[in-house]
């Protein structure tokens, strides 16, 4: 799995824990968790980002993961990050 869909899924899995548990301290606990991982995953990609750059990987978008959901109707979820979206 790409680290960017890590980005789409770890926020649905935080709504989805969040109808299933009781009690403001564990409504807090999903979402400091929640967070943490974000927060992981937003220094490994810049990091990682940094370093391809500093290979001379000169792509527009890296990261890109494109996967075609609906051919009829050319329904594709992509995603990819250029240096302002890493900032």
């Amino acid at each position: 799995m790409n680290i960017l869909s890590l980005f789409v899924v770890v926020p649905v899995l935080m709504i989805i824990a969040l109808f299933l548990v009781n009690g403001m301290k564990a409504i807090r606990t999903v979402m400091v968790t929640g967070a943490s991982i974000l927060l992981v995953l937003a220094g490994i990609l810049t990091v990682q980002f940094l370093q391809l750059r500093g290979a001379g990987v000169v792509d527009e978008m890296l990261f890109v993961s494109s996967t075609l959901w609906y051919a009829p109707l050319n329904i594709a979820y992509a995603v990819g990050v250029d240096g302002i979206s890493v900032v």
